[in-house]
């Protein structure tokens, strides 16, 4: 949403690209090393994570307020202010850009800032079935098929996956599909 280049640009930006983003498990191995933003991973998936960006966000019991989340230009943040991260597949992110402070107004009213999230494209303009598999401890399973096809001037993607994982205590088994 602006046109002035990342490196002279005033406003408080971090870009990631796939190289810092390599096969997360969870929203805290990719923002371990950016500076002001925080993330509470409780390891519970009933509350979620929790970001604080640049202290904002620091009064919500769970999950993220205060900061706006975007994947692949649509909103994941409620009108409420309100976002959901578990419906988001973080081995499918290709970069992430952090906007912080008062420039994130460029994306509406939020007082901490943007992080948008970009997926993962089919740059071989050819058909692409990817399928793969992650095990863990705790009984973690992880199966994932991705598809991609250029479709007119456009590329339809499909990716779905099935993760469960027992927990490492009681009564903490989860399932997503």
């Amino acid at each position: 949403r602006y046109t002035i280049p990342l490196n002279s640009t005033p406003f408080s930006i971090t870009a990631l690209s796939r190289v810092d983003v390599t096969k997360p498990i969870a929203l805290d191995d990719i923002f371990f090393s950016t500076s002001g933003i925080k993330i509470n991973n409780r390891y519970n998936y009933s509350q979620g994570d929790k970001i604080l960006l640049r202290g904002i966000g620091t009064r919500s019991a769970f999950g993220v307020r205060g900061t706006k989340i975007y994947l692949d230009g649509i909103p994941l943040t409620f009108a409420d202010g309100q976002s959901q991260l578990n419906n988001l597949d973080l081995s499918n992110i290709a970069n992430v850009e952090i906007i912080k402070g008062p420039s994130s107004t460029l994306y509406g009213n939020s007082l901490g800032g943007v992080i948008h999230f970009t997926s993962l494209e089919n740059v071989n303009n050819s058909l692409l079935l990817k399928p793969e598999f992650s095990f863990g401890s705790f009984g973690f399973q992880k199966y994932k098929l991705s598809s991609s096809l250029p479709l007119f001037d456009g590329v339809l993607s499909f990716s779905g996956y099935s993760q469960k994982s027992n927990g490492f205590r009681e009564h903490s088994e989860a399932k997503f599909y």
